[in-house]
């Protein structure tokens, strides 16, 4: 089994995972807390690591004829204490897929407050750099507005996409928690040349805008900065009563302002 078949069985061990346990922590967080559809879980592949049907992601996969060391490459596994850990344990996982829509990693997202880091994106393998894969760019670039003004919302992470996305704003694509590379902004200069930036309202998304606003500038961009209220994130605004409505009236002002900022 290569690297790419055991990133595609581990995230249908994912999903059985979710699936045969609906009333887990995990599947009450998703459809109760975050109020994502089953349209949005089977949309982004969302599952769960958490070791619930009595198998760990690396006994399924050896069971399957997968090599230890190529699931580790893959950043499905590692080895501590002579024991193989799962990469995503205990966290709910999002599929992540480059630009042609192929599996190449996960994102995994603690439930509560921890010590933990909040977040974990399958660290760098031979198919997956984070500094070169845009989240949602396989999908966002169907729902371009190429017969009006072409442009993508560029938001902080995966969860404020699929917010947005739910609720039918589906030119949205993330970059993960990092600012913009060059090879980011190559990839979403092949679909448009007009981005609305819209990262989080504290001090750490600030200053991402500006060094993201920098490279993607450079790269023939047109960049217009959208700003959300203080201590809200998109996914927050989604949550709202009418913040989809209001969104979508910070993106036109964010859109009209650039232009009147050029006359």
């Amino acid at each position: 089994m290569d690297g790419k078949t055991a990133l595609l069985e581990t995230s249908k061990f994912y999903k059985e995972n979710l699936r045969q346990n609906p009333d887990s922590a995990f599947a009450r967080y998703i459809y109760e807390k975050r109020k994502y559809t089953k349209e949005t879980v089977a949309t982004f592949g969302l599952g769960s690591s958490a070791n619930m049907i009595g198998v760990s992601v690396a006994e399924h996969l050896k069971k399957l004829g997968c090599p230890v060391e190529t699931a580790k490459e893959y950043g499905i596994i590692y080895e501590a204490n002579n024991t193989l850990v799962d990469c995503m344990q205990n966290r709910f996982t999002i599929e992540i897929r480059d630009v042609f829509g192929n599996l190449v990693g996960f994102s995994g997202r603690v439930l509560g407050d921890t010590k933990r880091f909040k977040y974990m994106n399958t660290k760098a393998t031979p198919c997956f750099q984070k500094s070169k894969i845009v989240f949602n760019l396989d999908k966002a670039k169907y729902y371009i507005n190429y017969f009006a003004e072409p442009f993508l919302i560029i938001v902080e992470g995966n969860c404020d996409v699929m917010s947005l996305w739910q609720n039918g704003i589906r030119n949205v694509v993330a970059i993960m928690g990092t600012s913009c590379s060059e090879h980011h902004a190559k990839l979403i200069k092949m679909f448009c040349r007009k981005v609305v930036l819209c990262l989080d309202s504290d001090k750490a998304g600030q200053d991402a805008t500006l060094r993201s606003e920098k490279v993607l500038t450079e790269q023939g961009i047109d960049v217009c900065k959208m700003c959300l209220p203080k201590g809200k994130d998109a996914d927050e605004f989604m949550q709202m009563k009418g913040g989809k409505e209001l969104f979508e009236n910070l993106v036109a002002t964010a859109i009209n302002i650039k232009k009147e900022n050029l006359k």
